[in-house]
């Protein structure tokens, strides 16, 4: 207000910047928050909603899908269609569980999308996703605030009563990293506050003790480092070699048949090569010990067996793969199944349902996320569009290596964060690439 007047003139009213609303921001904390604490039903209504309400005032403005969207989903609706048409005659609510399962990371990513759009505003943005990873984190830690014996505890009874890794702390922790030294600029985070965030995030992962959520930090630390930014063919190359060697090397030197090595953290990843290759020659007991293996090796069998236009669109939603066997897979012994809909590796969940031609169009969808973030994580000079480009290319790596092990995108618990995140990324660099 201009001393001496009591209003402003049209002219200054014009340049006035209106206040920017809250409600997006503080919603990606909320939905970072929900998809830990609520059952997935309910989150998966709420971010419908939020959708609905985005396609409303879409068709009422007379806008369509936006363009910068299309590369995630088209790829996920044509694996829908082909799902639901080649599964036609399938029990119902199998059908429908499985166009849940694969629908639910385009909403995600939708209401990502729209949610940043919103908050129009890329620091307050990522200060959101920081936010919502933290109070995760301090979620998980509370477990050992209030039960503090539990540090004496092995590694895997610790993750079966404090649980198995919250990926959304991981991912508050990489955008923290990729911000070194400008979180005050770029995350609108004080020093103190960064600090704390990164300490709470970084205790939440290590005591998760989880391979999986492992791998995906140091994935996602090369990433927002530059090393898939260019020839990254020959990066990617030099790491498998590394990672292989110690792969051959761990279990060289740890025991991984005693019930020491079985309990500890460093054991079961020495035994992670082992519990991956996919093979049905197993005893009972090496099933048990090696169930991803054995669940990956039956879901092909099942493929394999089918016509070859199943081959090619797969058996559609609704199919499910005989284990050969009753296996128990929760904790109730009353709950052993012999036929299952849903597996940890993505992968073949993608070709039983829709076939080779579902597989591609999964594939294509990560690419394309992948060289959307390419394109900007090359420049030369350090940039917030570089920053972000690196952000949705980690991403769509992490996307690519965890949906081997627990189901990638499919996984509406721990990939929900990231989901949000690629769909929050691809409206923010489209915003810089319209401006």
């Amino acid at each position: 207000m201009i001393a001496g007047r009591r209003y402003l003139r049209a002219s200054e009213l014009a340049v006035v910047e209106p206040p920017k609303a809250m409600w997006p921001a503080i919603s990606i904390v909320m939905l970072c928050w929900l998809t830990v604490v609520l059952p997935t039903g309910v989150v998966s209504a709420m971010t419908l909603y939020l959708l609905a309400l985005a396609a409303f005032s879409a068709i009422a403005a007379r806008q369509g899908l936006p363009p910068a969207l299309h590369p995630v989903v088209w790829p996920l609706l044509v694996m829908i269609a082909i799902g639901l048409l080649a599964g036609a005659g399938a029990d119902r609510y199998l059908m429908l569980k499985d166009a849940w399962y694969v629908s639910n990371p385009g909403v995600l990513a939708a209401v990502g999308f729209v949610l940043a759009r919103l908050v129009n505003d890329t620091p307050s943005l990522l200060r959101a996703f920081v936010l919502g990873g933290t109070g995760v984190a301090v979620g998980h830690l509370l477990w050992f605030l209030i039960h503090p014996e539990l540090l004496k505890l092995q590694a895997t009874q610790i993750r079966s009563i404090s649980g198995t890794g919250y990926y959304a702390a991981g991912l508050a922790l990489l955008i923290l990293v990729a911000h070194w030294r400008l979180w005050r600029t770029e995350l609108r985070l004080g020093p103190w506050l960064g600090s704390a965030c990164l300490l709470l995030c970084t205790a939440s992962v290590v005591l998760s003790f989880s391979r999986t959520l492992l791998m995906v930090m140091v994935v996602g630390a090369l990433g927002v480092f530059g090393l898939f930014s260019r020839r990254e063919w020959l990066r990617v190359g030099g790491l498998l070699v590394v990672l292989g060697l110690l792969m051959w090397l761990l279990p060289q030197v740890v025991d991984t048949e005693s019930w020491q090595a079985r309990s500890s953290f460093l054991g079961k990843l020495a035994r992670s090569a082992q519990e991956l290759v996919p093979t049905e020659r197993m005893s009972l007991a090496e099933i048990n010990d090696n169930w991803r293996g054995y669940e990956t090796a039956r879901a092909v069998a099942t493929w394999r067996q089918g016509q070859p236009w199943q081959w090619l669109f797969g058996q559609g939603f609704g199919a499910q793969v005989d284990l050969g066997l009753f296996q128990n897979l929760s904790r109730n012994p009353r709950d052993a199944v012999r036929f299952i809909p849903i597996f940890h590796n993505g992968y073949v969940f993608v070709l039983v349902k829709t076939g080779l031609v579902g597989l591609i169009l999964y594939l294509g969808m990560i690419i394309s996320l992948y060289r959307s973030g390419r394109r900007l994580a090359g420049a030369e000079q350090d940039s917030r569009q570089r920053r972000l480009g690196r952000l949705l290319q980690t991403c769509a790596v992490v996307l690519l290596v965890t949906t081997w092990v627990i189901a990638g995108a499919f996984n509406k618990f721990d990939l929900a964060a990231f989901m949000l995140m690629i769909g929050a990324m691809l409206a923010a660099l489209d915003e810089r690439a319209r401006a």
